[in-house]
């Protein structure tokens, strides 16, 4: 669905503006673009496996408060021949998160298999944060560290709820499948990891564990080529 008027007809959304390219831009040249010429106080997104019910962003904005940022909860779906089917959790239920806040003090929790914060934050801040970074895969974990080091506090909110489908056709499935995307995912991570490791403003915890998790992928990374290579040999 490429056309602009096409894309009104189906988001049906007051004031929608639809920007296009002339060419792919990735998931982060997307955000970016979209973020660049909002003219609204907050900003987030909605990727292809997510929606929202009706009243959603109403609700959320309402319960911002004084924060610059906010991640919210989403219910799980699966992906299935005769359409979506609750998993019956949630992202943070799966994830056992508790904490109201992620801030400095409690940032290390997000390398404990955590990527998934999906973010409402004042547009401002995004674009002083630098927006997202070309990662493949895990965008919105590289965006949420760099703003927890840049001094920002991000409230969680269990409600209101949006939702997240665990498509088949995901990315997250594609990279488990397909050798050359895993490897990008991998890439990075490492990228992600070596940042958060020479953020000073990160807790020297935070860092020295950060700093851990990317030296064993780059290790096994390494690994996973010289047996290739081994394989390969006459």
């Amino acid at each position: 669905m490429s056309d602009p008027q096409d894309i009104r007809a189906a988001l049906a959304m007051p004031n929608l503006v639809v920007l296009r390219t002339r060419g792919g831009i990735g998931t982060a040249g997307a955000r970016n673009l979209g973020a660049r010429d909002a003219t609204s106080q907050w900003v987030t997104f909605l990727d292809q496996d997510d929606w929202w019910p009706s009243g959603f962003l109403a609700a959320l904005c309402a319960s911002v408060e004084d924060y610059d940022a906010v991640a919210y909860d989403n219910l799980l779906w699966r992906d299935a021949d005769d359409g979506p089917v609750p998993i019956g959790e949630t992202v943070f239920e799966r994830a056992a998160w508790t904490e109201p806040v992620v801030d400095a003090a409690t940032s290390a929790r997000l390398l404990a298999d955590f990527p998934m914060l999906k973010v409402l934050l004042k547009t401002a801040v995004f674009r002083a944060t630098g927006g997202y970074r070309s990662i493949y895969g895990v965008e919105d974990f590289d965006l949420v560290w760099r703003l927890i080091a840049s001094g920002v506090v991000v409230r969680t909110l269990g409600y209101p709820r949006g939702n997240y489908l665990l498509n088949r056709n995901s990315t997250t499935v594609h990279i488990a499948r397909d050798g050359a995307a895993w490897k990008s995912a991998q890439r990075s991570w490492i990228r992600v990891w070596f940042g958060m490791a020479r953020a000073r403003a990160l807790p020297y915890r935070v860092r020295v564990a950060s700093l851990r998790n990317a030296l064993f992928v780059a290790l096994r990374l390494t690994a996973v080529d010289m047996r290739r290579r081994v394989r390969r040999a006459p």
